[in-house]
């Protein structure tokens, strides 16, 4: 079996590789951008939320007890969720007026997930990220 060093070096130059393969100067990329862009008259404009939508949010959510890089994970939120959906609430509302996105809840849990065929050969796996369950909540 190979080892977790040869996978993190599989998956880290996934991104080189790719981008090599790939022959689009600035001016075509601008020119994708240009012609792709939706225009509309109107900004993008996110309304606060509620307590109850947190719940309604969470209660939706599939439970899974893969854990992110923080050991949480849905169950353990849904367990919760009564005591956390008012903190949840005016987090997710103090964001949305700051503009801003924590930082904390863009970490992922990356794992290597078997795909077929050998399991020696670091090509039969795929990435997976877990993000945060709390992130989940903003993405809603």
């Amino acid at each position: 079996m190979q080892t977790a060093d040869d996978l993190n070096t599989l998956f880290a130059a996934i991104g080189n590789s790719l981008s090599r393969d790939v022959d689009v100067t600035d001016e075509q990329y601008l020119e994708l951008l240009e012609r792709k862009r939706i225009k509309t008259p109107n900004s993008m404009f996110l309304s606060s939320t509620t307590p109850q939508e947190i719940i309604q949010i969470v209660s939706m959510m599939k439970t899974k007890e893969s854990q992110n890089i923080y050991s949480w994970n849905v169950q353990l939120l849904k367990r919760a969720i009564e005591y956390l959906a008012e903190p949840l609430s005016r987090l997710v509302n103090s964001c949305i007026e700051c503009g801003y996105f924590p930082e904390e809840l863009k970490v992922a849990k990356v794992l290597p997930l078997y795909k077929k065929d050998n399991q020696n050969i670091c090509g039969n796996y795929r990435l997976i990220s877990i993000l945060p369950v709390i992130s989940k909540i903003f993405y809603s």
